[in-house]
């Protein structure tokens, strides 16, 4: 189980994922097409047990995100490639 959890975490690290906090990773994907591609490649990681989700959503409600407690998240560290904030 362990092996399984950690080739999927080098896996996602290796599609250019990052980790937003403890079993949670984030990537900013462009479009649609792009996005059903991705789900692909993540499904080639995942491990047989535990809940593997991939939330979509709108570039223009992920700019808006907040941090209200402890380090603010680098939003530009994914975004500047894409838009510029």
């Amino acid at each position: 189980m362990v092996r399984n959890a950690t080739r999927f975490r080098n896996g996602l690290k290796k599609l250019g994922y990052i980790m937003l906090q403890k079993s949670v990773y984030i990537k900013l994907i462009s479009n649609g097409s792009t996005f059903r591609t991705e789900q692909k490649y993540v499904r080639q990681f995942t491990p047989g047990k535990g809940s593997v989700l991939i939330i979509p959503i709108p570039l223009r409600h992920f700019i808006k995100i907040k941090s209200l407690a402890g380090e603010p998240f680098p939003l530009e560290t994914l975004t500047s490639s894409i838009i510029n904030l």
